[in-house]
């Protein structure tokens, strides 16, 4: 399903007091050394993803001319990480920043995983790809998450948290992109 972005006008500067180069990923609990140019930022659990964007854009001076749009159409979203650029005089950047809706436990997992690595990739934390591989090796799963696209590596980051904390990959199945990802990891045990 194809959601519109939301139509925005700047109407304010970023600000980047109060924001520190990325070290840790909540959602993978990983341990990442990024620059001073990769910010990120973990907002969590929200009540709603379509109303948390608005939120997010609006405190970042952004007018968002297409609120009902959102409302209605994003409403069916489980989890989302936002991207923003940064750009100042003396400072160009990106931020990321991850939130999701509680649904279940493994779908919680699941989201907190996914969305992170969309942050790792958005922010070009290359060396973090490493270090998944390797945890991805230790649950039984011999995959280079170059081979695949940005969605399934994100697919695979949450199905990896899911393992990692004892529960049943496959009451996901029901999610058919979600469902290839796992296809492609239990295909990686030979």
């Amino acid at each position: 399903m194809q959601f519109p972005e939301p139509k925005l006008k700047q109407t304010a500067h970023f600000q980047r007091n109060g924001f520190r180069k990325v070290r840790y990923l909540n959602g993978l609990e990983l341990k990442v050394d990024g620059d001073e140019s990769q910010l990120y930022r973990y907002d969590g659990t929200v009540d709603s993803i379509p109303e948390h964007l608005i939120s997010v854009l609006q405190e970042f001076g952004y007018k968002v001319k297409n609120k009902g749009e959102l409302r209605r159409t994003w409403n069916v979203l489980t989890g989302y990480c936002r991207h923003l650029l940064v750009q100042q005089e003396d400072y160009s950047g990106r931020l990321s920043i991850p939130f999701y809706r509680s649904v279940s436990p493994e779908l919680d997992i699941f989201n907190k995983g996914h969305e992170d690595m969309h942050a790792i990739q958005h922010l070009g934390l290359i060396s973090a790809f490493g270090l998944i591989e390797k945890r991805l090796l230790s649950i039984g799963f011999h995959l280079n998450l170059g081979d695949f696209g940005t969605e399934d590596q994100a697919n695979i980051a949450g199905i990896m948290r899911v393992v990692e904390e004892g529960y049943d990959p496959t009451v996901l199945i029901r999610h058919s992109p979600i469902n290839g990802s796992y296809e492609s990891m239990k295909q990686s045990r030979g």
